[in-house]
């Protein structure tokens, strides 16, 4: 899975300011799976100026992953980082001290958002009853 981040072209936020645990969040997240898209993809022009396109600046992406234990395959993990491949090598390497007990761990998907809060938002979503539910349905 690493080895498709280098190929990764960009993904599409769900777009707007929603607050945490909205309706509509899960909504917006339930009719973009009903219609075949299975990663959130990213604008990834949205938040850079127009003078850092133009230069062909790429702007920094906020990750929300899923990982599952190749050891225990009933522990699973949702994080947040800047750092994809870095990231995961922590967790197999034993720096994280709920991940370690499970190592090693594969990922499952990852989303990537050009928005810090909406990343973050995302990845408190998916730690939520509801978030639950619909990454078993959706995401593992």
């Amino acid at each position: 899975m690493i080895s498709q981040l280098s190929q990764w072209n960009g993904i599409e936020e769900v777009s707007g300011s929603i607050p945490l645990g909205s309706t509509t969040l899960r909504l917006r997240l339930r009719v973009a799976y009903a219609i075949g898209v299975r990663r959130v993809k990213a604008n990834l022009g949205e938040g850079v100026s127009p003078e850092a396109l133009a230069k062909g600046d790429r702007c920094k992406m906020y990750y929300v992953y899923l990982l599952e234990s190749e050891t225990v395959s009933s522990q699973r993990y949702i994080g947040y980082t800047t750092d994809l491949k870095q990231r995961l090598l922590e967790h197999n390497s034993g720096k994280s001290k709920h991940t370690s007990k499970y190592m090693p761990w594969k990922l499952i998907s990852y989303h990537a958002f050009a928005d810090q809060r909406k990343a973050q938002e995302f990845e408190y979503y998916l730690k939520t009853g509801s978030g639950q539910a619909f990454a078993k349905k959706r995401l593992w």
